[in-house]
């Protein structure tokens, strides 16, 4: 049974009366219609076309299915639909349908004409009844592998490290295989010769914090978000935590412009910020772990660690050490690993190779698993300042 749906296509104007059963609506013979309604026996529907809250609306669908657990491949081309997406419309039922009722079958002739899809019960369902993503997604045949809930089917034997072995444990050849397999079911290919034995000191507590700090200051100020800040109360957070000591070179500037000036100059370089901000929220606890396969970083996620994760401007680094708990190393070392590997696949695509799945985009999608590589990078590297890091795959 079918209780509500999301209508989603690449077009401004819906021909609801060319398509639909005869209904009524507010259009007319100069204006297009934003609703329409129509009766079948006793089901009767409601199409709603969505207005000005359109992009947040198609923003937060991209953040969504993100965190869906299906195949990089599915989740790329899932959000590249939503991306093309014009026109949005909420349907409302006076009771739950059928998916065999003569209503439904009206409303999938409406996306079959403008070559919509819909997203219904968790999932995002194309004109012809498959699933593309969410729980019900079928086994599909990608690039000649069968996938199941998503995921290619690999073999192990094939993903066996090609690379030196030497002083390498068993425990770190077998997490770095898991890693090669792992990321070859979402649609990842990497070199199969990627240095194992890597730096995997993680260093203290208060350091990370103090970044994850000084991010947050500077993103506050130079991001495009509709969200007004005491430019003083930043200054005295920065000043009373020393976080001056946490910023790259490039960064320190940003603070001195004016709020206006700032987010106009530096708003472009706030998204790989936050990206950064969430390997190292989840470093300190953060429950969602940063994906190494998925898109950006989704907004309720964002909005989450900025502003409840993470303490208000009035807070200490003592503070939100004692707030914090950090992640055991072995954890810290396994999520730089894949995203070690991932930011390979991804540099690969980037010179023409296919190792990424057909509708990801390395330098969209891409560019945030490097910058949440290199947070996990520079975390495992405490001798180094963090724009020194060693981001080489």
């Amino acid at each position: 049974m079918i209780e509500n749906a999301c209508l989603y296509f690449p077009v401004n104007k819906i021909a609801f009366k060319k398509v639909l059963p005869a209904g009524t609506s507010d259009g007319g013979f100069f204006r297009a219609a934003s609703w329409y309604q129509f009766n079948l026996g006793m089901d009767q529907v409601r199409l709603t076309q969505m207005g000005d809250d359109l992009q947040q609306h198609l923003a937060g669908m991209v953040g969504y299915v993100s965190r869906m657990p299906n195949s990089a491949e599915a989740i790329a081309q899932a959000q590249h639909l939503l991306r093309g997406v014009k026109s949005v419309v909420n349907v409302a039922l006076l009771r739950p349908i059928e998916a065999e009722s003569d209503a439904f079958r009206a409303i999938i002739r409406l996306l079959e004409r403008h070559n919509g899809f819909m997203f219904v019960d968790g999932n995002i369902m194309l004109p012809d009844g498959t699933f593309l993503v969410g729980p019900k997604a079928p086994v599909l045949l990608v690039d000649g592998r069968m996938t199941l809930q998503g995921l290619l089917q690999v073999n192990p034997d094939d993903y066996r490290h090609q690379g030196d072995t030497f002083n390498v444990t068993p425990d770190r050849l077998k997490m770095r295989e898991q890693h090669y397999c792992m990321l070859a079911e979402r649609g990842f290919e990497c070199s199969r010769w990627l240095p194992i034995n890597r730096p995997g000191q993680v260093r203290p507590h208060r350091q990370i914090v103090a970044r994850a700090m000084a991010i947050k200051a500077i993103y506050c100020w130079a991001a495009d978000i509709n969200v007004d800040f005491d430019h003083s109360a930043i200054q005295n957070y920065v000043e009373r935590n020393n976080l001056q000591e946490w910023l790259e070179t490039s960064e320190l500037p940003i603070l001195h412009e004016r709020k206006h000036k700032a987010v106009q100059e530096y708003s472009d370089l706030m998204s790989g910020k936050i990206e950064s901000l969430w390997s190292l929220a989840w470093m300190l606890g953060y429950e969602y772990p940063p994906s190494y396969y998925g898109g950006q970083l989704p907004d309720d996620f964002r909005d989450e660690i900025l502003w409840t994760f993470l303490p208000g401007f009035d807070t200490s680094v003592n503070e939100v050490l004692a707030q914090t708990r950090l992640r055991a190393d072995q954890k810290i070392i396994e999520a730089e690993d894949i995203f070690y590997c991932a930011h390979n696949a991804v540099e690969s695509a980037r010179n023409g190779l296919p190792t990424v799945p057909k509708h990801f985009d390395p330098n969209g999608p891409g560019k945030a698993i490097v910058q949440r590589r290199h947070a996990l990078s520079w975390a495992l590297a405490p001798d180094s300042i963090w724009e020194r890091t060693d981001l080489s795959t």
